[in-house]
């Protein structure tokens, strides 16, 4: 669709009486394209599939501390390939707290931890910005964020736990447990 808006707008451009705004348009079109590209590759990036989870992990943990400037140490040991169902949740997951965190801790550093202990697969994220009462806004219904509804329906699939624990100005502390075979 966007290409079709291109050429049509260059169809545009070739008359004499076309505004200068068609130029702008362009590059308006030009920033979207590259917005899309990113966001696609950042939903589902093919380091997921070609090298795993801890290679995901670290990757987008650099990528947000280079966009946002928000210093973010991954430490993700020697995680071995998991099923596929297994690593997408986990990193969509990781990926959810980790935009919760930039978007609305005002953190000054973050945190991502991850192995396997005993059959699970434990991911831990923290920060040390604002905090927040967990217990009141997970008890709410309708009014709280779709971030954290996803995260948790994601894990409730998968048969894992998801703990939050966090205080106003005292950070903010997510860990996930999730079976390495995939099978609630």
């Amino acid at each position: 669709m966007l290409a079709a808006v291109h050429i049509a707008l260059d169809g545009l451009s070739g008359h004499p009486d076309s505004p200068a705004s068609i130029q702008h348009i362009h590059d308006l079109l030009d920033r979207v394209e590259a917005q899309l590209r990113r966001l696609s590759r950042e939903l589902r990036p093919t380091i997921l599939d070609d090298l795993g989870l801890g290679p995901a992990l670290q990757w987008m943990g650099q990528r947000t501390a280079e966009r946002t400037g928000l210093p973010i140490a991954v430490d993700v040991a020697t995680l071995p390939r998991l099923t596929g169902v297994v690593e997408t949740a986990a990193y969509r997951i990781t990926q959810e707290a980790v935009t919760n965190a930039v978007r609305h801790a005002r953190a000054s550093m973050l945190a991502i931890t991850a192995g396997i202990s005993g059959g699970w697969l434990n991911i831990t994220i923290r920060d040390n910005g604002a905090g927040f009462d967990a217990a009141a806004t997970l008890a709410r219904r309708g009014d709280r964020g779709l971030g954290l509804l996803g995260m948790q329906e994601r894990v409730d699939a998968l048969g894992g736990t998801l703990q939050i624990t966090s205080q106003q100005d005292a950070g903010t502390c997510l860990m996930i447990r999730l079976p390495i075979d995939g099978t609630p």
